[in-house]
């Protein structure tokens, strides 16, 4: 984790849609043991690691390992979804976001999941970038984020 010069949190790597599938979704835990703060999901965005033909990617953002069945699929009355971005890549050496939109309303305390599809295979890697704006919470509204954030709607 790296803090920007806006002072939010810059999440990024990369992941494959076969680790979901072998149950190694890729967590990424934000809970700082603190209980007076969390953070916003602001930015969620993906991209092919390699250019292909088929550089078509995917991805969602989601509170909870079980609240996706596939990245190709969305789902926005899911209340455990909270980011969605797609991207093309060709082999012309072109990358372009399709699609990114984050609900900042929902505050994350404990943990986040990334979920991506890549249209060449599910063993190809796909990039994710995220950016969290930090939270400052009183006790119960990190008591109730927590609640809401594990709940399923």
């Amino acid at each position: 984790m790296r803090v920007n010069n806006k002072g939010n949190v810059v999440l990024r790597g990369l992941t494959r849609e076969q680790d979901t599938s072998n149950d190694q979704t890729k967590k990424i835990n934000v809970n700082d043991f603190a209980y007076n703060s969390g953070f916003r999901l602001v930015d969620f965005r993906i991209s092919s690691e390699n250019k292909t033909a088929s550089g078509e990617t995917m991805g969602v953002v989601a509170l909870s390992k079980d609240a996706v069945v596939s990245a190709d699929a969305w789902d926005w009355s899911n209340q455990q979804q909270i980011g969605w971005a797609s991207s093309d890549s060709q082999s012309t050496s072109i990358e372009r976001d399709l699609f990114s939109v984050v609900d900042s309303s929902v505050v994350i305390v404990d943990e986040i999941y990334v979920f991506v599809h890549h249209a060449a295979s599910a063993a190809s890697k796909v990039n994710y970038y995220m950016e969290l704006e930090p939270v400052d919470l009183k006790a119960y509204e990190y008591a109730m984020n927590y609640i809401q954030n594990k709940s399923q709607g």
